[in-house]
């Protein structure tokens, strides 16, 4: 059964997590934290593709409302399960978007954990990590689809803002999605 996440919701809950953020700017280790306490609250014991429907046609929903220009993609393992474009990203968001997931997949944290680690380290992770940077990037946006044990089983990632700002339209939609649970 599908479930029903309320655009309103979603756009009342971004608004709060933009808050969060834009007040901790700069506090890296205050990021990381609520960053890990949204990684241990969302999880699901059950995620389908009609699910990764549901969540993508919210994310879309939501961000066409506040005219977004954003791409964004859910992935169940490697299986691409939801595709779009809100009208005004650009090409170069799908590929961003796919970069943060795979950042998600290699390191089994939200893309911008990985990139607040690297910084509170003192480290640039296009040099430090040894990735190929056409394949990640390390920048908000890419949240894993988590099972209550912590594997992770699936991505969602969003481009086209600022990193605080994609990795909380999609941590906003996915909050929605469990309390509909």
């Amino acid at each position: 059964m599908m479930k029903q996440i309320s655009v309103d919701a979603v756009v009342k809950r971004y608004n709060e997590y933009k808050a969060i953020f834009d007040a901790n700017e700069g506090k890296l280790a205050e990021r990381k934290q609520f960053i890990e306490s949204q990684e241990k609250e969302l999880r699901f014991s059950d995620f389908s593709v009609d699910d990764a429907w549901e969540v993508g046609s919210a994310i879309y929903a939501a961000a066409h409302r506040l005219q977004l220009p954003v791409a964004i993609d859910v992935r169940l393992g490697l299986q691409r399960a939801f595709h779009a474009a809100v009208p005004g990203a650009a090409e170069d968001n799908d590929a961003w978007a796919e970069r943060k997931g795979n950042v998600v997949l290699a390191y089994g944290h939200a893309s911008l954990y990985v990139g607040t680690d690297y910084q509170q380290k003192e480290e640039d992770f296009d040099v430090s990590s040894r990735r190929n940077t056409h394949d990640f990037a390390a920048h908000g946006g890419a949240f894993p689809l988590l099972l209550p044990s912590g594997l992770v089983f699936g991505v969602t990632a969003v481009s086209g803002l600022p990193s605080i700002y994609d990795h909380s339209l999609v941590t906003a939609t996915l909050k929605e999605f469990v309390s509909a649970q």
